[in-house]
């Protein structure tokens, strides 16, 4: 099975350009042109810490299928070592054989289908880090004015000398804007339910000095 790096390194190798905003306007033909700005992909995939949950479902999956084929892999590697055994007489040989056949096509329909639940968590995942990646180069952009922004991998680089690196600045971007989410959706504690003492405390105080208005005392007060 792939390890989470390897998931990572594979998925992003195609180069792709992003163009965001507008070009320069007709009433500013003067302008000087913006030095190019780019990132490198396979960095952001590999250190943005925010992205890790991603790999790791895609490696849960895996580790999953591959529990789940354990047991009949093991009966095949068994039945194969029987056979092997020239002492196994025809009618055992033969017992053995149909056996084989029968855990070999099992172990090829559980491999199919994990590996279809695989590349289906493989490919929400790609999708998921992609429109978390694009929305943050996005903002970059906008930020600061760039009009075009270069995806580079480790198959491609930027032959401009004064080309803006914004590598770091997406990393760091993408894990702020994890955490900022993580809070914002992160649930208040609830009340913790007072004890009867402080619930009398409390009832007393509310009905102030005509003691006779209060409710009587919780049980176990």
């Amino acid at each position: 099975m792939a390890t989470i790096s390897g998931f990572r390194s594979a998925a992003f190798l195609l180069v792709t350009m992003i163009l965001l905003g507008a070009g320069p306007s007709a009433a500013d033909p003067l302008r000087a042109p913006q030095p190019v700005a780019y990132y490198d992909v396979d960095r952001v995939v590999r250190e943005a810490q925010a992205l890790d949950p991603q790999w790791r479902e895609v490696a849960a999956v895996e580790e999953r299928c591959d529990a789940e084929s354990a047991s009949l892999r093991a009966e095949v590697d068994e039945l194969r070592t029987l056979l092997a055994d020239r002492a196994v007489v025809d009618p055992q040989r033969r017992v053995f054989e149909t056996q084989l056949a029968e855990r070999t096509i099992a172990l090829l329909v559980l491999r199919s289908d994990g590996m279809r639940e695989i590349a289906r968590a493989r490919t929400t995942a790609i999708g998921d880090v992609e429109r978390r990646i694009n929305a943050v180069v996005g903002q970059l952009a906008r930020d600061e004015g760039y009009t075009v922004v270069i995806r580079t991998d480790r198959a491609t680089r930027v032959l401009d000398a004064d080309a803006i690196d914004l590598t770091p600045r997406v990393i760091e971007a993408i894990d702020r804007t994890a955490a900022g989410t993580q809070e914002t959706r992160e649930p208040a504690p609830a009340p913790q339910d007072p004890r009867p003492s402080e619930r009398r405390r409390r009832a007393l105080q509310s009905c102030g000095a005509d003691a006779g208005a209060c409710p009587p005392a919780d049980a176990g007060s």
